[in-house]
This record gives C-alpha cells, structure tokens and sequence, in this order.
C-alpha cells in the first residue's frame, strides 16, 4: 500500500514535469531554467535505474517467498503423481547438464564458468527445500536420490560422506548410480576401501558404476565387492578409470586374478550396454564387450589392445552399438587381416583420437556404417598417406553428416577426400595450419570421387564440394585471410566460426586495424551468421 500511494505520487509529479516542459519558451532566461531542468532530469534517472533493480531483486524475493505456500503457487494444485513426474525430469535434466560441465571442467582445467555452475546446489536438495509439500514429495521419491556421488567433497565434510549415506537411505531400494572418485585431491584423504563398507548391502541395486581411482588395487577391490555382493542382472552402466599411467609393465586388466569362472562373471556383464574403459581393460572376447550400444576404450598400453580379430569380434557381437570412441590405443596385428567392412546399422557417433596410424589402418576398414554419423579424428603426426587413404575409404561408405578434423591431411588427397562427404553439414577443423589448398578446393567446381571435374552448373549448390555444408567451424589453427575470403565470395556458407585462430593477411603492421575491418566487413556481408572469438591478426610485410 505504502509502495502504491508513493508511485502514485511520483507518476504526477512526472506528468506535472512533462507538461512544464511542452511549454514554449519566450525569452533567454526560460531555456536556461530549461536546460537545468534537463540536468535535473537525467541525474533522477540515474538514481531511478537503480531504484528499478533494486525493486526487481525484491520482487524476486517475495516470489520465492509466495512460492513456498502450498496454495498459493499454480504449480501446487497439481496431482502429486504429476508434480513428482516433472521433479524426476527436472532433476534428470540437471544431472545430464552437471555431466556436461564436468566433462568441460576435465578438459579445460581453468573454465571457471563451468567451475562455479558445478558448485551450484543439485537440483534434488533444491527442489525438497521449497516449501514443506515438496519436501514431502521428494523425501519420499527414491528416483531423485538414486544418484551417489563419493568423491572429494564429500571426504572433506565435517561428517565424511554424510549426504551419500542420506541419499543411500532415501534411495533405498531403487536403482542406483554410484560414482567413486578418489583421484586428484581426493588421494591424499580417501580411498576406496574406506567407501566400499557405506555401500554394504546396497550392491544387488547397482545400475550404473562409474570408478575413477588411484590404484589398480581399488580398482580389483570394487570390481571384487560387486562380483560377490552384487546382482547378475542389474549393472548396464560400467565406467573404470585408472588415471595414472602404469610405472612399467601394461595397462593393468580391471579383474582381479581367479575371480570367479569365465561363466560366472559372463552373468554380470552380459546386461551392460555401456562400458567406459580407460587405462585398464576386460578380456577382449568376453561377455562385457557382447551387446553394447556405447563402448568408449582410453590410454591403453600397446600389448593390452586387442587385435584386429578381437576387435572385430567386439563390433559383430555388438550390431546395435551406436557410440564407438577409442583415445590413445592402438589396434595390433592379428593371424588373420583380410576382414570385410562390418555394416553397422546403429553408429551414429565414432571418435579417433590419437591412435597409432597403423591401428587406424586396420581399423577403419572394418567401419561400414549405415545412418548420418559424427565423426571425429585427432592424429599424433602428419600422416605419409595411408591413413589418409583409409579415411577417404570410410567417408566413401559412410553419410557423414558432422566432422571434426584435428589432424594433418594431405593436400593431394584432399580433394578425393572432400568429394566423398555429400552428406556433410558442419565441418570443424581444429588445432592445426590449413593450407590455401583447402579455400580453393572448397570454393572450385565438384570432383568425382576420383578427382577430376565434374560438369555442374555454374552456382548451384551441387557445383561444389560437401554440398550440404551448412556451418564451417575453424578452432585454435592458422589460416589465410585472403583464401578464406576467396572461398566466401565463391560459394554460400549460411554459418561460420572461428574462434582463437591467428588470421594471416598481407600488409604492414600500421595497416593491421585496417585490415582487419576489412575483413569482418566482408565476413558480416558473405556469410549469415558468423562468430569470431580470440583471434589474432598476423601481417606479412
């Protein structure tokens, strides 16, 4: 009421003010008594700017303080069974974006954006501390608490892993989702045989397990507890992580010596359909590599790969799989060499990331797949030519609808290469110089897929390499402004990226912000969307 009649007062002072400023004015002393009004007037809107925040934050105070009756919020006139169902989405929806995040925090150690959202609350404690009818709801929702996590935070509490132990005891009985982490700080504090006896009794509902610890030891130890106290039909979710590389001898195997026969242990990992392995590994022709939709194998020593007939037993047991990303491995020689492509009608996505090239040789011509894939290469060295080849190979066989290149291409493979993706629609090129070749390649008339010209009309769409290309994302390389340029002025690409790359142009250094202008002018008139982030500008005198 206060606020209202304030407002009201304030709302006439202001017509009265604009009604005082239509008034003509009729001599020298009127306009200078106008123009202090003038002063007057933006120094109050100053202070009214800042009046509006502060109004706005406190608006939002009493929202969340309405929102805590079970009455008065919309949301809460809902049947329970309703309300429950969109807390378990919400909440579902918040632990994949904390998975993102985390993933972006491993790989970019001081992205301090996704640092501070990752300290935020979890949506779960969130949503049971809004009113007492939510808490009500989510105490008694065991799918929100399903999720345990022991990882470093949770050690250093003043009452060790208490929160884990409170969502083990909300959880009961449903599903879980346990997460080990005692890497990193955690080592010096926590290891997992100080974790294993919190989880007594709980092992015959484990659905996923996600392992990332310090020693093999913890690694057999875990494996062991769930072996023996667990069920063989519950876990389809394996993740194992080994973070530091062996001393010496080989990546070390995730089971501990005599563990069980081979048909004991195949009844455990018959139902995964998802297995993480990085830095040790599984028996090759096993149980836990029949089956799976994604299989992703990291930093494994040489003689621990498998080999080329190992492997292709792991993608012919496996027809439905549709992730298959390897990382530091390579695939050995086997007895035999001379297998067909495996058609694969369910992958979707296939990352290579520095493998050895001969591993890549003899792995890429297993690879048929059938639907649109994302592809994604990133080599040791400059590859002589028979990678290469056998990535052309597979681009040929395949509908490649997104790629992301990090690795040397050979500029006289590039254009059989660049004819075989018809079906592409972005295409990343990250981390390395690329050549004149690839502009000029990309903005000439198609070639066939042995390399010659092919006759289309001038203009079309289909006149030119990939096609379909909707979005060129250049990252962290070196490039030519000129090429670039030449490029967009020959063929329409509806969006473009580049982002931390050095722009090489030919001019002075006096020259440089002319230069540059230039050239985002052109960008801006070219190309429809277009972002440019953290590049440089590098002139050749």
């Amino acid at each position: 009421m206060q606020l209202a009649r304030a407002t009201q007062s304030y709302l006439a002072a202001c017509a009265a003010l604009e009604s005082d400023c239509g008034r003509p004015s009729v001599s020298f002393l009127d306009e200078c008594a106008l123009e202090d009004t003038y002063i007057n007037i933006n120094a109050e809107l100053g202070t009214l700017q800042a009046d509006e925040q502060r109004l706005w934050k406190t608006r939002i105070i009493l929202q969340g303080l309405r929102n805590k009756s079970s009455v008065l919020s919309p949301v809460n006139l809902l049947p329970p069974e309703i309300l429950t169902d969109i807390f378990v989405l919400a909440v579902d929806m918040d632990r994949a974006n904390r998975t993102a995040l985390s993933q972006i925090a491993r790989e970019e150690g001081d992205n301090s954006t996704a640092l501070a959202r990752l300290r935020r609350p979890d949506l779960a404690t969130v949503i049971s501390s809004v009113n007492i009818h939510w808490r009500r709801l989510a105490v008694r929702t065991r799918a929100l608490w399903s999720h345990i996590d022991f990882g470093d935070s949770g050690a250093r509490s003043s009452m060790p892993f208490a929160r884990a132990k409170l969502w083990l005891e909300r959880a009961k009985g449903a599903p879980l989702y346990v997460s080990i982490n005692t890497t990193g700080r955690a080592a010096n504090i926590m290891d997992a045989w100080a974790i294993l006896p919190l989880l007594r009794s709980h092992e015959t509902h484990f659905r996923s397990l996600d392992l990332a610890l310090t020693q093999s030891d913890e690694v057999h130890a875990t494996m062991a507890r769930w072996l023996t106290e667990g069920s063989p039909d519950s876990l389809r979710s394996l993740a194992i992580s080994v973070p530091y590389p062996p001393q010496q001898g080989d990546s070390p195997h995730a089971l501990p010596p005599g563990m069980m026969s081979r048909e004991q242990r195949d009844a455990y990992f018959e139902p995964l359909r998802s297995l993480d392995l990085d830095g040790t590994y599984l028996s090759w022709g096993g149980a836990s590599f029949r089956n799976l939709v994604d299989l992703r194998l990291s930093r494994l020593t040489d003689r621990a790969c498998p080999n080329v007939e190992q492997f292709v037993g792991i993608l012919s047991g496996s027809p439905t799989l549709r992730t298959l990303w390897l990382r530091r491995m390579t695939i050995r020689v086997g007895a035999r060499m001379n297998f067909a492509p495996i058609k694969m009608a369910n992958l979707e996505i296939l990352g290579l990331e520095h493998i050895e090239p001969q591993g890549l040789c003899l792995l890429l011509p297993l690879l048929a797949p059938e639907p649109e894939i994302y592809i994604k290469v990133a080599a040791y060295t400059r590859d002589p030519g028979e990678v290469g080849e056998s990535l052309t190979d597979l681009f040929a066989r395949s509908k490649v609808g997104k790629l992301h290149l990090s690795t040397f291409v050979n500029p006289a493979q590039l254009p059989r290469m660049l004819a075989r993706l018809q079906h592409l629609r972005t295409f990343t090129w990250q981390g390395l110089n690329i050549g004149d070749e690839f502009f000029e390649e990309m903005a000439r008339n198609s070639t066939s897929a042995d390399g010659t010209p092919v006759n289309a009309p001038e203009g079309s769409a289909s006149a030119y390499l990939c096609p379909s290309l909707s979005k060129l994302d250049l990252q962290q390389c070196s490039l030519s402004a000129e090429a670039l340029r030449g490029m967009l002025t020959s063929r329409s690409i509806p969006r473009l990226s580049i982002v931390g790359c050095h722009l090489v142009v030919d001019g002075t250094g006096d020259e440089a912000p002319q230069l540059m202008e230039e050239f985002e002018q052109c960008l801006n008139s070219s190309v429809q969307d277009v972002l440019l982030s953290d590049n440089s500008l590098v002139v050749q005198d």
